[in-house]
């Protein structure tokens, strides 16, 4: 099985390193670009490959974010180049085994499930990890006589080719859940065709929201997104894995989701892994010059890209099995590193406070998120961006409402008065940080 699922990939491969060949000179690819164009990519000197999944996928689709958004405002970061994959196990065993790959975007339960099967020993020394940076959501489409996970009990569900990212992570989710289907490995486009038709009963489709193909389904086909709970049962058995509580809403797919209605399900954390390869410089080089590059100028993704998905990296979420890449503990550690937003020269005086509850006395508040990681992200940039200002705070990380969404505020307080909270607050915006205070 692990065999014929390689083959696939490794065309793409190919395809990207005749790619790079072609662009080197003295090339003899057909119709060759002039010198100068050439001249001005520096491809070959400076490009690291990072591995995704499909072509349409999030993966990939983050990765190229990458290479274009990021590199417009980092011109001097190394180059990226996107290496097609089926993901799951084909996509760990290119990063562990070919030199030439410098990591990738991988599913934490993926990970998890090869570490605990033991299939690549050594993937814990190769691979290392960076940040998560979203939620992967499941979605599980079938006819409308089904309605919740717990109906597919002996019915024939399609999770995608064998060793595929959603293949593992379905199988895990069942397994995890005590649901026992029919497994169909089919692939999962020939599989939305058939399940109008009742042939599978379902499709399982792992990917983050929304997904073009999800969204063309046609709701005159009586197809639905089944309901996956996050109640006292399900969190019994799915809190020590890598699945959290998630959801569709109309917006995400209108012909699959009525109005003002939520459909339960469940998400998984992806996470940017990198190459530890101390056999080859070179390579060793570049990544590191790439994952220093993305976490000072994070923040640009986050503003410019328009996959909403960059903003719910969580740099300080950690992945069981593996090491955190050592750049980021230098990122985190070195107070002088260069960031964009980190003024040129910063040393104010600390103003007076008392014990640090942001929930008491006078606060401030540093902003309010969409999600709780996205919070945490923007302390830890914060942190490192104003080390002498915000220095032995901490922060309040609380959820509340604001025109009927959910926001997660990030506040810090201990202030002795209203002066002292105000002084801070100005040294803040005086360092192009938004924030204001709040009496308590």
């Amino acid at each position: 099985m692990l065999r014929r699922n390689l083959g696939v990939g490794l065309g793409s491969l190919l395809w990207a390193n005749h790619a790079l060949a072609a662009s080197q000179p003295g090339s003899k690819a057909n119709d060759p670009a002039p010198p100068n164009v050439l001249a001005n990519f520096g491809i070959a000197q400076d490009a690291v490959q990072l591995i995704g999944g499909a072509a349409i996928g999030t993966y990939t689709k983050l990765i190229d974010d990458m290479a274009t958004v990021l590199r417009a405002f980092v011109p001097d970061m190394p180059h990226v180049l996107p290496v097609i994959s089926t993901g799951g196990l084909e996509q760990i065993y290119y990063a562990v085994h070919l030199d030439n790959i410098g990591g990738g975007l991988m599913s934490g339960v993926v990970l998890d499930v090869v570490c605990r099967g033991g299939w690549l020993p050594e993937v814990t020394e190769r691979l290392t990890y960076v940040t998560q940076l979203y939620q992967e959501e499941v979605h599980i489409i079938a006819k409308g006589s089904l309605n919740s996970v717990f109906d597919l009990n002996g019915r024939t569900v399609n999770t995608g080719p064998l060793n595929s990212g959603t293949d593992l992570i379905a199988r895990r989710l069942f397994e995890l859940l005590d649901i026992n289907p029919v497994y169909d490995d089919r692939p999962t486009a020939a599989a939305l065709q058939g399940v109008t038709q009742g042939d599978p009963e379902a499709v399982v489709f792992i990917a983050g929201k929304p997904v073009i193909a999800v969204q063309n389904l046609k709701s005159s086909d009586d197809l639905r997104l089944l309901h996956l709970p996050w109640n006292i049962g399900t969190a019994r058995h799915l809190a020590d894995s890598d699945f959290r509580p998630a959801f569709f809403q109309h917006n995400d797919y209108p012909n699959l989701v009525p109005p003002d209605t939520k459909v339960p399900t469940v998400g998984s954390a992806v996470y940017l892994m990198t190459k530890n390869g101390p056999t080859n410089p070179a390579l060793q080089r570049l990544v590191s010059g790439f994952t220093t590059s993305l976490l000072q100028n994070l923040s640009v993704l986050q503003k410019e890209s328009s996959i909403t998905k960059w903003r719910d990296a969580d740099l300080i979420a950690r992945l069981p099995h593996f090491r955190r890449a050592p750049e980021v503990a230098a990122w985190f550690a070195d107070p002088t590193a260069k960031g964009p937003e980190r003024p040129s020269s910063q040393n104010p005086a600390r103003p007076a406070r008392g014990p640090n509850k942001a929930d008491a006395g006078p606060h401030l508040q540093l902003g309010a998120f969409g999600s709780e990681a996205a919070a945490r992200n923007e302390w830890a940039r914060l942190q490192h961006a104003l080390p002498n200002m915000l220095a032995g705070y901490e922060p309040s990380i609380t959820a509340g409402l604001h025109d009927g969404s959910t926001v997660w505020r990030l506040r810090i307080g201990g202030f002795a008065d209203l002066a002292a909270a105000g002084d801070l607050c100005s040294q803040l915006r005086s360092a192009a940080t938004n924030c204001f205070v709040l009496r308590g």
